[in-house]
Parts: C-alpha cells; sequence; structure tokens
C-alpha cells in the first residue's frame, strides 16, 4: 500500500496474512519454526463487507474468531476463493487449514 492508500479517509477495511511458514529467526535450538498461517478481515463500516478469501495461500480456512457473534457455533471450512461476509465493525480472523 502507498501513503495515499494509508490516509484514504473512505477505506473502512483491511484484510492482513500472517504466514507461519515463513518465519526467519530459528528457534531457541536454531531450528526453523513454522506456525500455523492467518487471515485477519477488519471491518470498520457500518455495513457489511464482503471479503474475497485470496487465492494462492492455504487451501482451506478454518473460522477462530467472529466478533459479530456471541457464541462459538459450528462453521465448515472456507476454500480460498471464496466470498466471506463480515459483519460490520467487526473482526474475523481464519486459521490456514491444509487438509481437504
Amino acid at each position: 500500500m502507498t501513503d495515499t492508500d494509508w490516509e484514504t479517509v473512505f477505506a473502512r477495511s483491511l484484510m492482513v496474512h500472517l504466514n507461519g511458514r515463513v518465519i526467519t529467526e530459528p528457534g531457541l535450538r536454531g531450528l526453523p519454526v513454522t506456525d500455523d498461517s492467518f487471515l485477519l478481515l477488519f471491518n470498520a463500516h457500518s455495513q457489511a463487507l464482503t471479503f474475497t478469501v485470496p487465492e494462492g495461500l492455504d487451501p482451506w480456512w478454518a473460522v477462530e474468531v467472529d466478533t459479530a457473534i456471541l457464541h462459538t457455533e459450528f462453521r465448515p471450512l472456507i476454500k480460498c476463493g471464496s466470498e466471506v461476509e463480515v459483519e460490520d465493525r467487526s473482526l474475523f480472523v481464519l486459521r490456514g487449514h491444509r487438509q481437504d
């Protein structure tokens, strides 16, 4: 993103990919460190927004957090390329899932 993108006053959403397979620092014993990958979908808008889970990342994603619901409920895995509706003023966190 450019400085102009960050300063846009009407921007109300952001998607961040945290790739757990590209951690550059070794662990305490000098071995490579890997972790799960996460996709964070932030919606600061006053309306629900639709995000598209990017292609080329993990093939499936599990819902870890949805701040728009009060309790945990079963949710099926989400396939990359799928659309996800994120409620207004909420955060949606997905964990990468490699099994089909």
